[in-house]
């Protein structure tokens, strides 16, 4: 019986026919790659907040003494600067100054101030408006420790081992309802790429090559992106009745309680004051908006622990401007100011601040 090598005729349509085959789908995958990026379908590539690097203690924290300018597009670009700790902040002595009132701030993206210039976030505003009070009193220096994507359990590691050691006489760190799910997902939700990128945890896992994809073709960047929001809503819980005692979160409310607790315990070796601060991370109107900051009102009225609610004064200011970034959903300079009159105006009047 002849062998196939015996119809030369026939191996050479053969191979001329997986030729074709790959040649049609190089090009069917092409003209895909190319109408995708045409009609712009794929999310943008867009700077990040900043170039995040391990610790020894954090979780990540922003390059230290690193710049990056973050935008929204459409809305926004802000150059952010990192003193040698890698916050969003000046450099501050060690020794505090003589005659100096010391606030160290705590909370994520909004107290780190992404969506502003530095000279607008609402730890800068509150420091100058402090400090422009006429009258004896002392200067008010405030380290501006916030950073993106963080929430009490990361919080409470910055302070206990960055943040005690300046000697602050106030701790003041910010509540978001985003804390919850953030708690939920864990201290190792958010990691950070070769390239510095802050990713989530399931992105990560994904491997360098899918990073690179993700990157060079825009077809594989909507099918990445969709698979991995399929795995990180997997690992988040249902978010409908979350802030009511024994939802879905009424587990994460427990160790958020339990993390502030242990800040106070902290601040109190140094003789600091632990004052826990509401912001909204929704826009007005959003349902169960204003459920978590009348929960964590009650549980610092019984803990005796000083609690500031921003959300009536921005519900108020919402209406003669907007106060939030359409898209990026962060506050804007208007937001970052009510925010600062609000802290202003009780850190003041309940003598929080001489």
């Amino acid at each position: 019986m002849p062998s196939e090598s015996d119809h030369p005729p026939r191996r050479s349509l053969r191979r001329a026919l997986v030729l074709y085959v790959v040649l049609v789908t190089a090009a069917g995958a092409g003209a895909l790659e190319a109408g995708v990026r045409l009609l712009g379908l794929a999310p943008r590539l867009t700077p990040q907040y900043m170039q995040a690097v391990g610790d020894r203690y954090l979780p990540y924290k922003p390059l230290p003494l690193s710049v990056r300018t973050s935008c929204s597009e459409g809305e926004f670009c802000f150059e952010h600067r990192h003193n040698r700790l890698g916050f969003r902040d000046v450099d501050h002595e060690l020794a505090k100054p003589s005659r100096t009132f010391r606030i160290l701030g705590l909370g994520d993206s909004f107290t780190y101030g992404r969506g502003a210039a530095f000279e607008d976030t609402y730890l800068k505003v509150l420091e100058d408006r402090l400090n422009a009070r006429p009258g004896d009193h002392p200067q008010v220096e405030i380290i501006r420790a916030g950073i993106p994507g963080f929430f009490p359990e990361p919080e409470r590691i910055l302070l206990e081992h960055y943040g005690l050691p300046f000697a602050p006489d106030l701790v003041m760190v910010a509540f978001l309802p985003n804390d919850l799910i953030d708690t939920y997902r864990g201290i190792d939700a958010l990691t950070f790429s070769k390239t510095g990128d802050l990713t989530t945890r399931e992105a990560a896992r994904l491997g360098d090559f899918a990073a690179w994809l993700y990157v060079h073709s825009h077809v594989l960047r909507i099918l990445l992106q969709a698979h991995v929001s399929r795995r990180v809503a997997r690992h988040t819980a249902w978010i409908g009745t979350v802030y009511a005692p024994g939802e879905a979160y009424e587990d994460q409310w427990r160790k958020v309680e339990a993390e502030y607790l242990t800040m106070r315990e902290l601040a109190g070796r140094v003789g600091a004051t632990l004052v826990i601060v509401h912001i909204s991370d929704n826009l007005p109107g959003h349902l169960h908006r204003g459920d978590p900051a009348m929960r964590l009102a009650a549980w610092c009225t019984e803990h005796g622990i000083p609690f500031i609610d921003t959300l009536p004064a921005m519900q108020r200011a919402e209406a003669a401007e907007r106060l939030y970034w359409s898209k990026d959903a962060h506050c804007n300079a208007a937001g970052y100011r009510v925010i600062a009159d609000v802290l202003y105006d009780e850190l003041t009047r309940r003598a929080l601040v001489p």
